[in-house]
């Protein structure tokens, strides 16, 4: 049987990891705009995550998140972009210290 490991993060992502494989999921929300073209059971309002990545590694997933949100928040202050990725990266700091084994105490 394979065990999954799970980390969210930033209120937004979340790493699944198995034996075979790292998926980088997105938190949305039912918001009852789009297309219509598949009905669903889902509430407006609710809350589901959808996969939007798979990787080999965590290190993989870990830069297309800051690819993405750099491409998703581009502003024309490069001071503002800095800050935007500074953030990311004390994000995914505390990603590596939640997944790293805890010494006994």
């Amino acid at each position: 049987m394979r065990t999954k490991k799970e980390v969210e993060f930033m209120d937004k992502y979340k790493l699944i990891a198995d034996s075979n494989n790292i998926i980088l999921q997105e938190r949305n929300v039912i918001t009852g705009t789009g297309k219509g073209i598949r009905p669903t059971k889902r509430q407006i309002g609710e809350e589901y995550w959808n996969n939007i990545a798979y990787f080999i590694t965590p290190h993989g997933a870990l830069n297309y998140i800051i690819e993405k949100e750099i491409r998703e928040s581009w502003v024309c202050d490069l001071k503002e972009v800095v800050k935007g990725m500074d953030k990311l990266y004390k994000a995914i700091q505390g990603i590596k210290q939640e997944c790293l084994p805890q010494s006994p105490q």
